[in-house]
């Protein structure tokens, strides 16, 4: 009798529930089967960073990405012989993405390019992680650029002549193998870097006991500043950036201990474009005859203008190296021309430089360089 009323019971309060409730339950049911489904399996698409493979969740994504440019230089050199030559200036292949946890990011960079005299073929430029620890607060470790030169900062793909500035390339120490800590709070208003490097450059082990301590911060007072030389798309707003930096790096071996520091600020606003760096190099106990180890200032002075927007600028540069000793400096001024194809994606630049070396050849006259560069670009 008990399970006669039980079963009257269920039957009644099935009774209740209409059809229609039925039917939505049913497909509350059908949507979290298919949502459990999803979360195993991966995604394929194209976003502003590229195509992309990534997990349902988003814990794991890989992006691909490939640089190819091709470049003609001719130098015209005083009391040396001149110079014609094609070359595959860069021939990067990149993997970044995350992996595990959103917050746990990497990136692997390799080049193909045209080797210098002497150089290796394949060359590792950039392999490190990145965890997103705190809001305002990222780990990095592994091999990278050193944060210090916000011209070497820029990536390569994005910089408004052929090659970076005279002092660019005298003073900023490039990549290296380290630990840093970083952020960008107050939504890019503000960034800081400090960092430890092995002070030997990038595929190297550390030559002494002695590291590279380095720390950087740069103030974007109209908001976050991207690391792109040209405003390309004509910002409506001004976009301002400006900063200091320094790094250490001692080598006992050579008896060098040196400390250089930076200043840069830059400036964007509706296709015009204004960038400056100065540098000042101090080596105490000097006991290197190496220029380039040598008590130094220099700087470098830089502006662009979208003469057609989005598609043709010309830009123009002025830098100096002034060390210490008598005669033995360096100046280089040029003008540079970029047609855009498709933005960075795909453009053609024209630059020229006239180069002087003060007493460059020992006993002989200062060397001076008239050079012409032609360069295509295509990433994806």
């Amino acid at each position: 009798m008990k399970k006669q009323i039980f079963l009257l019971g269920i039957f009644l309060i099935a009774q209740q529930v209409s059809a229609s409730e039925l039917q939505d339950l049913k497909k509350r049911v059908e949507a979290l089967e298919k949502e459990k489904k999803e979360e195993k399996g991966f995604l394929a698409g194209h976003d502003e960073d590229g195509f992309f493979i990534k997990s349902a969740d988003g814990n794991y994504k890989l992006t691909p990405s490939f640089t190819l440019q091709v470049q003609h230089r001719f130098q015209e050199i005083e009391n040396a012989q001149d110079t014609n030559d094609i070359f595959l200036r860069r021939g990067r292949v990149k993997f970044e993405g995350n992996a595990i946890t959103k917050d746990l990011e990497y990136e692997v960079d390799m080049d193909f390019g045209t080797p210098d005299a002497g150089g290796e073929e394949f060359d590792l430029k950039d392999f490190y992680l990145d965890y997103h620890a705190l809001e305002p607060l990222h780990i990095r470790a592994g091999q990278y650029k050193v944060p210090f030169g916000i011209q070497e900062l820029t990536s390569s793909k994005k910089l408004q002549f052929v090659e970076r500035s005279l002092a660019s390339e005298e003073f900023v120490p490039g990549r290296d193998i380290g630990l840093e800590f970083w952020g960008t709070p107050w939504e890019g208003r503000f960034e800081y870097y400090a960092g430890l490097f092995n002070g030997d450059g990038r595929n190297r082990l550390n030559q002494n006991q002695e590291f590279l301590y380095t720390a950087r911060f740069a103030i974007n007072p109209l908001g976050e500043y991207k690391l792109e030389e040209s405003d390309l798309n004509g910002s409506e707003d001004p976009n301002l950036t400006f900063g200091g930096e320094f790094f250490y790096n001692r080598d006992r071996t050579a008896r060098d201990n040196f400390f250089v520091f930076g200043g840069f600020g830059g400036l964007k606003y509706k296709g015009f474009s204004l960038r400056g760096e100065y540098f000042r190099r101090f080596n105490r106990n000097d006991r290197s005859t190496a220029a380039n180890d040598q008590d130094a200032q220099g700087y470098y002075a830089q502006a662009g203008y979208m003469l057609i927007p989005k598609h043709l600028e010309w830009a123009l540069r002025g830098s100096q190296v002034f060390r210490r000793g008598v005669d033995n400096d360096e100046q280089e001024y040029a003008s540079a021309f970029t047609y855009f194809f498709k933005g960075h994606h795909a453009k053609l630049q024209l630059d020229y430089t006239f180069k002087l070396d003060q007493d460059a050849i020992a006993g002989a006259n200062d060397e001076r360089r008239h050079i012409v560069r032609t360069q295509a670009q295509v990433y994806f």
